[in-house]
């Protein structure tokens, strides 16, 4: 196996990829299949699941360096840890209160808030063919969400939003400390999201059902959607990682279509569509750039 991985790297990284945007993907899903338990609970028991599969991955990782690793990073991990807290709350409650390919389309334009983030943060330049692909992101989101406000919904439009936003402050402070492992930071936001629902919760007992579901969505869909596009970004360019982890904008919607028939409006697959073409620029653009950097000539 060491042999294929390193006679076929590309290979392997693509198989990551789609392994992640599969895991991500069917977040909905499991949402979707809860009975009964509250947001507040869904996300309570998800919280818990991903601490305690995250705390095992850092101490066999780390082993007796694990603790050093959430405060090498100093004021970076604690801004790092509030986006990914309310993060992992957003994202639950905007499943919650709109459909699954709004939710999903929206969280597709991550890469593209993170880099206007980065431009008023960082300073960092945007070039012309990116600043296409986040005005075709913007417009796909805002197709969408005066849809749902005509229709007299937004709460679940606003979340998928704050949930982009905050995901997008996670991203930004991955580059601010230059680190490579955000295994650490996700974990911290998970105890605190843990902390903030068991305040707010009414009450902790659930279903077996519905605990089951939680425990699958933090302990195993949400960790391996981190540990797989972590892994793949070794094996594969940034503009083939965009535009494969994609996969997951055109997986979830299909998921819940054909689990619980859940079909999108028009609005929601013409702002999706619109998303993806921008996903699709911002590659190119990413695979031009990283080529006349290689090759100047």
């Amino acid at each position: 196996m060491p042999g294929f991985i390193s006679t076929r790297p590309t290979l392997v990284g693509i198989f990551l990829v789609l392994g992640s945007a599969f895991s991500f993907s069917i977040a909905g899903v499991l949402i979707r299949w809860v009975e009964e338990a509250s947001g507040w609970q869904i996300v309570f028991y998800r919280s818990v699941a991903l601490s305690i599969t995250l705390l095992i991955f850092l101490a066999i990782r780390y082993r007796r360096a694990m603790l050093g690793v959430f405060v090498a990073s100093g004021w970076t991990m604690a801004i790092g840890t509030v986006c990914m807290t309310f993060a992992q709350i957003c994202v639950i409650w905007a499943f919650l209160h709109t459909q699954v390919a709004n939710v999903v389309f929206v969280f597709g334009a991550v890469p593209f808030i993170s880099g206007v983030l980065a431009w008023f943060v960082l300073r960092e330049p945007i070039r012309g063919g990116t600043w296409i692909a986040m005005l075709l992101a913007f417009v796909g989101i805002g197709v969408m969400t005066v849809d749902e406000l005509a229709a007299g919904r937004y709460a679940g439009n606003l979340l998928a939003i704050a949930t982009t936003l905050f995901y997008g402050g996670l991203v930004v402070t991955a580059r601010v400390s230059r680190t490579a492992d955000m295994a650490p930071v996700l974990c911290s936001g998970a105890l605190f999201a843990s902390v903030i629902c068991a305040i707010l919760v009414d009450s902790f007992a659930i279903t077996w059902h519905d605990f089951f579901l939680c425990a699958l969505m933090g302990g195993v869909q949400t960790f391996f959607s981190y540990w797989l596009m972590t892994l793949a970004a070794r094996y594969v360019r940034a503009a083939e990682l965009t535009l494969l982890g994609s996969a997951e904008l055109i997986l979830g919607p299909l998921w819940v279509w054909l689990a619980i028939s859940e079909t999108p409006t028009y609005a929601t697959i013409m702002g999706g569509l619109v998303i993806m073409v921008a996903i699709v620029v911002q590659a190119f653009t990413t695979a031009t750039t990283s080529a006349q950097t290689a090759n100047p000539s």
